[in-house]
């Protein structure tokens, strides 16, 4: 016949993963299977030759696809061997080295600069010809119009990516017009989305292949235009169009491109450019980016709203604490570094801002864990991975660059209190009590530990503000200590121990008021032990008298303490 009309089963289905027909497609779709394959691999093979023996494959192989499916859309058995030309001609683009004679071609063009090289101009439309038709052929395929969609959706943007990878388009016609190519494709694709729209009405799986598409290709052409900071910004606009468009006209598949969006934001701002980019950039930019990033998960949650999309909320607010954090941190940095006029990275106070960044991090992830599926699984091993590093950051600012034993270029810069030791040491304690009260919902085995960290670490920076009041800057590393020192410690311990107390007995803990006690017998031997060996004559005597009513009296307290205390039931 002029027009094939193959009917019964394709090839494809013949060889079908699980199929229980035992029935084999038809002798003419067998020669017809044959014979495109051989003529396939020939065209193929001979694309690798010269110049014009490349375009020659590249006509006949995308003419067989379009006969195929123009020509033989009568001939369902014929279906699936349009794939077969299609994929050949994205394998011998990709296949087309350095040294082949096309591109040997193309570049002896571009550097004579004699005429306007049109390769990628002609490949990229063959590549969009190809789509459309069969974006076209999908509309009105009785069967498989799915996969049809999907293959349109996927041919074009397939042959910029190979062209991008292989070909260094920008080195050739320019980035600018490269991206012009990459944004015409992203247009078809929202054409082909227009069409679906209409033919499909509430069944959008379909339209959000192309649209899905569309913003690939759009993101593809930031990529190669967009500076560091452009693209970071355009990374989270296309984020929220996407969220935008999927609450608008419920485009489930749409899920994907925003999760690997917020990926990539996040990489971007951590890892590549990421933080030491941030370090070196212009304040302004540091802002506008973070900001923006932080913008775009607000109005992620805002889009979120009464959808029950529970993960991708968690997923939209652990973000904003992770990218506020992360800018906090770095302006902290900025501004101390602007005022010692110098870099300084091997600090206490450098490494304490890295370490409430990951920290950070790692709380957020680990107060999102809900449950035991695949997405908890992943919370939880980056908060390994987050606490880790933020546990690396705090012990160099504790042990390797504390100020115990700094040198002159990591000496404590600012006033009492107000100073660089509240950037080292009370802003990662914080930020892991301040965790530690977000997850009241976690069991109190996750949620002990990093409170106790926290408190510790707050406690770290309370000791040095003390030895930092009387001592100064320069006398942070002097061995000796003074009576005023040693009684600030002193009072110190009787506060904690105080507070410990009173706590205990407001929550009828048993395990705090020991601690309380334990805290308070501590700071009595230290007077006995070490304060009073300073004193003499009626001021001993009469400390001595006072620390035994003291006694006394926290003997007669915890007593009563422990009869409030309602005993703890046998399973406790």
């Amino acid at each position: 016949k002029l027009i094939p009309d193959h009917a019964g089963l394709m090839m494809a289905e013949a060889f079908w993963p699980g199929r229980k027909d035992p029935s084999w497609p038809a002798f003419p779709t067998l020669v017809a299977a044959g014979a495109t394959t051989a003529t396939v691999v020939l065209l193929w093979l001979a694309g690798f030759g010269a110049a014009s023996e490349f375009w020659l494959s590249v006509s006949l192989l995308s003419g067989l696809a379009l006969a195929l499916m123009i020509w033989a859309r009568r001939a369902h058995a014929l279906t699936d061997l349009t794939g077969l030309p299609a994929i050949a001609l994205l394998l011998l683009v990709a296949g087309q080295s350095g040294d082949s004679a096309v591109q040997k071609e193309l570049a002896d063009l571009v550097v004579a600069n004699t005429a306007t090289p049109w390769t990628m101009t002609w490949l990229v439309g063959v590549a969009g010809a190809l789509s459309a038709v069969a974006g076209w052929r999908g509309l009105s395929a009785p069967r498989f119009g799915l996969i049809w969609a999907g293959a349109s959706a996927l041919f074009a943007p397939a042959m910029a990516a190979l062209l991008e990878l292989t070909w260094a388009p920008r080195e050739t016609i320019g980035a600018y017009p490269w991206a012009f190519h990459v944004l015409a494709i992203a247009a078809l694709m929202m054409c082909l989305a227009e069409r679906y729209g209409r033919r499909d009405g509430e069944d959008r799986r379909r339209v959000s292949l192309f649209v899905l598409s569309s913003f690939v290709s759009i993101a593809f052409a930031c990529v190669i235009v967009f500076s560091e900071t452009a693209l970071t910004l355009a990374a989270a606009a296309m984020v929220v169009a996407a969220m935008a468009l999927d609450r608008r006209f419920g485009l489930p598949i749409l899920n994907g491109f925003v999760l690997a969006g917020i990926a990539a934001i996040g990489y971007r701002l951590i890892a590549v450019p990421g933080l030491p980019w941030a370090v070196d950039a212009p304040v302004w930019e540091v802002v506008l980016v973070f900001g923006g990033a932080m913008a775009t998960f607000a109005a992620g949650l805002w889009l979120l709203r009464g959808r029950g999309a529970v993960q991708m909320f968690a997923l939209m607010d652990g973000a904003i604490w992770s990218t506020g954090g992360a800018l906090v941190s770095l302006l902290c940095y900025r501004a101390i570094e602007d005022l010692i006029g110098a870099g300084a990275v091997d600090t206490h106070w450098a490494y304490g801002l890295q370490a409430t960044l990951w920290i950070g991090l790692a709380v957020v992830q680990l107060g999102r864990v809900q449950d035991d599926g695949p997405i908890s699984q992943l919370r939880l091993a980056l908060t390994g991975l987050y606490g880790l590093i933020g546990a690396g950051a705090l012990f160099l600012a504790l042990v390797a660059y504390g100020p115990l034993w700094a040198d002159e270029g990591n000496r404590i810069l600012g006033p009492v209190i107000f100073n660089t030791l509240a950037l080292a040491y009370l802003l990662p304690g914080l930020v892991l009590i301040a965790g530690a009260w977000r997850m009241r919902a976690a069991p109190p085995m996750a949620r002990q530990p990093v409170g106790i960290i926290g408190f510790g670490v707050c406690l770290i920076w309370l000791v040095l503000v003390i030895r930092h009041f009387w001592q100064g800057p320069d006398g942070m590393a002097v061995l000796s200590v003074g009576q005023g020192e040693l009684y600030s410690y002193t009072v110190l311990l009787m506060v904690l121990g105080g507070g410990l107390f009173y706590q205990a007995i407001a929550q009828n803990s048993t395990a705090m008021r020991r601690v309380g006690v334990t805290v308070l017998a501590l700071a009595i031997a230290k007077v006995f032990l070490v304060d009073i060996a300073g004193l003499v004559g009626l001021m001993r005597v009469f400390s001595l008298f006072g620390l035994g009513l003291l006694l006394a009296g926290l003997a007669w307290l915890n007593r009563w303490a422990q009869i409030k205390t309602p005993p703890a039931s046998p399973g406790a």
